[in-house]
């Protein structure tokens, strides 16, 4: 194991995990984990209207897909997803599945 994590590190290779991207693209500064803000709905209010469809997340954060929360307020996040571009598929999987709890 050691030694593949090396050839990653040797090959430019670098994958952040979800809660890292989440952190790291500002994305807590608004959604918290049990608690809506007049901003942002928290993790478990998206957890509740997504009900696990990971897909569905991944297409809404490449802004492909339309809101499932919060609609009327889906204006604020655009220029935060732009904010998103640049990932990788895997990166916007593992974004998802931390966001969705899974």
């Amino acid at each position: 194991m050691k030694g593949f994590l090396l050839a990653l590190g040797l090959t430019g290779m670098v994958f952040a995990g979800g809660e890292s991207i989440f952190n790291s693209k500002g994305c807590n500064a608004c959604h918290k984990p049990d608690q809506d803000t007049p901003m942002a709905p928290s993790l478990k209010t998206i957890q509740g209207k997504y009900g696990g469809d990971v897909n569905a997340m991944i297409a809404y954060l490449k802004g492909q897909g339309s809101p499932k929360v919060w609609p009327e307020k889906a204006a604020i996040m655009n220029p935060q997803l732009d904010r998103l571009k640049g990932l990788s598929d895997s990166e916007f999987k593992a974004l998802a599945e931390y966001i969705l709890g899974k």
